[in-house]
């Protein structure tokens, strides 16, 4: 269960993550952010096949590894491309250098990993479940479902994305007909839905009494 104070940082690198299409170390994100369940308290023929679930769904430690690597790689190098256009070409071999290095050593050779990726899979399969679905896998059927849920899955977002599009305006529409027939000053300028933050203010119908230019006088003396 994710902390509540630890939301902010969640959303943060699950950003990141998504943002860099690594679709498998979001869920090692996720287990970061999980309730304490160790590995040892998963039985080795379980472990045996998560391990086989996960090869079979690309998550094994060299393609999450080959995952991160590559997208800490991008995003340094443009960074740098961005911050310094004049850097020695030699600074982004060693940054892919470096990169690699500890890629390899943290995850793709140590059972970090797998310690992370063991507590959920533990949380909501059983053996039985796992033994079920890794069965699946190697049918014909399983294989295919593998092949294209990736495909599917970044279709349905693509068309998530035009009918957020699509529905967007026609509520920032809707509110802010309701906003004025319900007296409620905004300033209209900014989007609802996005962007800047709208200070709405609820008008209470009390008018502030006015200062006579006599009395402003008075108040100034």
């Amino acid at each position: 269960m994710i902390k509540p104070n630890s939301y902010r940082l969640f959303h943060f690198i699950f950003r990141v993550a998504t943002k860099a299409n690594v679709p498998g170390a979001v869920i090692v994100i996720m287990a970061l952010f999980s309730q304490p369940i160790t590995a040892s308290d998963i039985n080795s023929e379980k472990q045996i096949l998560i391990d086989r679930f996960l090869e079979q769904n690309g998550q094994s430690p060299a393609n999450i590894g080959r995952q991160f690597a590559a997208a800490f790689i991008q995003q340094i190098t443009d960074s740098l491309n961005e911050t310094d256009p004049d850097i020695e070409p030699k600074a982004f071999t060693i940054v892919e250098e470096e990169v690699q290095k500890l890629i390899y050593s943290s995850v793709i050779t140590s059972n970090r990993l797998q310690s992370l990726m063991y507590p959920i899979y533990h949380r909501y399969f059983t053996s039985s479940d796992l033994r079920a679905i890794v069965e699946f896998n190697q049918t014909a059927a399983g294989r295919k479902l593998l092949k294209v849920m990736p495909l599917v899955v970044h279709e349905g977002l693509q068309v998530g994305r035009v009918l957020g599009d699509e529905l967007r305006p026609k509520i920032y529409q809707r509110i802010s007909d309701q906003f004025g027939s319900s007296n409620i000053s905004w300033s209209g300028s900014g989007n609802l839905l996005g962007g800047s933050k709208q200070k709405v203010v609820k008008q209470t119908g009390e008018k502030k009494p006015q200062v006579t230019t006599r009395q402003q006088g008075n108040k100034d003396q």
